[in-house]
């Protein structure tokens, strides 16, 4: 819920409580103590206004993201992995592999 305690009033009579449920003063009961008619009450702010329930979660820069879980770190063998697998894909210069991005006029 919250810091602190939750206040509950009851519309119809105007009573404040820390607990929520129904009202004892409003509610109707038959001789049995069953419910006949109900009367709830609605969360109230310490001020006495109508607690209003925030929906929307602010929106976290990436910055301040850092108590978030971060990508695991590739193992040497993954990296490995992933290095024979690019270079499969690279274009060869004299049997050698080039990195990508090098150009073939690079002797200017």
């Amino acid at each position: 819920m919250g810091n602190g305690l939750s206040y509950w009033k009851c519309n119809t009579c105007g009573t404040t409580a820390t607990y929520q449920g129904l009202c004892r003063d409003c509610t109707t009961y038959d001789s049995e103590r069953n419910i006949i008619e109900p009367t709830s009450r609605i969360r109230i702010n310490k001020d006495g206004t109508q607690h209003v329930k925030n929906t929307q979660r602010p929106i976290m820069p990436f910055g301040e993201r850092d108590g978030f879980r971060k990508q695991k770190k590739l193992t040497k063998k993954q990296t490995k992995a992933m290095e024979e697998h690019i270079s499969k894909f690279r274009p060869t210069k004299d049997g050698e592999v080039a990195l990508l991005g090098e150009s073939d006029d690079e002797e200017e």
